[in-house]
């Protein structure tokens, strides 16, 4: 049983008072999750967003850096894409044949048939029916 668990709401370490996870609950977790990264992955995901409804005032990219920055998945984890695993395709990434994979075929920002928006699905077509935006 480690003494590194997280001191809540403050999300501080209650073996050494870094913010958690510190450097040694990482290795600790690193070891107890070495044949499952995903389950890691999922585990720290979960914990990722108590912080964030914890911890309000810090900004996302720092907390999804403290949080799932460190994960490292390569082919001595285990979690390695296969070949013709489309799993691993990030998004707007293009495929064998030129096809563009991980996004909706219309492109990025396209909302629904009523016209453009950026990315996030903001600006042109409808909201929610009936409403104009």
């Amino acid at each position: 049983m480690t003494t590194h668990g997280p001191v809540l709401p403050v999300w501080s370490c209650g073996g050494c008072g870094a913010p958690w996870p510190c450097r040694t609950r990482r290795q600790e977790l690193q070891a107890e999750f070495a044949d499952a990264p995903i389950s890691l992955a999922l585990y720290m995901g979960a914990q990722f967003a108590r912080a964030a409804e914890d911890l309000t005032w810090a900004h996302a990219g720092t907390l999804h850096r403290r949080f799932l920055g460190w994960l490292r998945f390569g082919p001595s984890s285990g979690a390695s894409v296969q070949p013709g695993d489309d799993h691993g395709v990030r998004h707007g990434e293009r495929g064998e044949e030129g096809e563009c994979r991980g996004q909706d075929s219309r492109g990025p920002g396209v909302v629904g048939e009523q016209g453009e928006g950026d990315q996030y699905g903001r600006g042109g077509g409808r909201g929610v029916q009936g409403e104009s935006s």
